[in-house]
């Protein structure tokens, strides 16, 4: 992987809802901003290239196979409806 920083605001209308800034390198790396700038949750990658996001105060959650990388990223091309966790 290149080097890589992308900053992506969702909207509903013009009301921000949340900001995701990814950076990386070798593995990619991330925030998630709730509308008033606050950090409320971090995603990484695990050694196994699996996407891990850790909401503030919470507990790790590896993404499984099927689910997208929230990224963007991601190297599968299909996801399996229901298998998201």
């Amino acid at each position: 992987m290149t080097a890589t920083n992308i900053t992506m605001t969702v909207t509903n209308g013009n009301t921000p809802c949340y900001t995701m800034d990814i950076t990386g390198t070798t593995t990619a790396s991330g925030t998630i901003k709730n509308a008033s700038g606050t950090t409320i949750a971090t995603l990484a990658e695990d050694a196994a290239g699996n996407t891990v996001i850790t909401c503030t105060g919470g507990q790790p959650v590896t993404l499984g196979a099927n689910c997208p990388d929230p990224t963007g990223a991601s190297d599968t091309t299909t996801c399996t409806t229901g298998t998201c966790t």
